[in-house]
This record gives structure tokens, sequence and C-alpha cells, in this order.
């Protein structure tokens, strides 16, 4: 991992990174901003089937039909969630 340092003005320098990886927009104060773009194989989201086998597929129709009940580390982190993220 790379230390990056401001300068007086709090900009960071890019360094050798090409400037073709980042999104630039202007901000309704003049400002530059730099996004990062993220580049994806498009690999990884082409679909896939998966077969399985009928203990495999019994075991998975029946996590489906009937989900276990809530435990309390569940709950705890739904609560946890909710605090942190507000409930909708």
């Amino acid at each position: 991992m790379a230390l990056v340092t401001k300068d007086s003005k709090n900009r960071v320098s890019l360094g050798n990174v090409s400037a073709e990886h980042f999104i630039r927009e202007i901000d309704e104060r003049g400002r530059i901003i730099f996004t990062p773009q993220v580049m994806v194989d498009m690999d990884v989201y082409e679909n896939s089937v998966i077969k399985l086998n009928d203990a495999d597929r019994d075991r998975f129709i029946a996590a489906l039909t009937s989900p276990p009940k809530r435990n309390a580390a569940l709950t705890k982190a739904l609560h946890k969630h909710d605090k942190k993220h507000g409930k909708k």
C-alpha cells in the first residue's frame, strides 16, 4: 500500500497512473473531481449452470421452502444494521 501525501491545498498526486482510468467532472465551485473507473472483465457477469446431484438438490429446495428460524446472532445483526443505516 502506497503512502499518499497532500500538498498545502489538500491536493494529492496521481503519480504515474494514467488519467484514462478516471472520470473527470467539474463541480459547481469549479473544482475538478477525478472519479476512478473500475474495469471489470465481462466474464464475471456471465451466467453458468450449476448441476446438483439429487441429495444437494433436495437440500437446496428444503432450505428455500423452510428457512431456519431467526437466532440471536441474526437478530443482533439486524438491529445493528438498522441502527447504523436507519430502518427503511
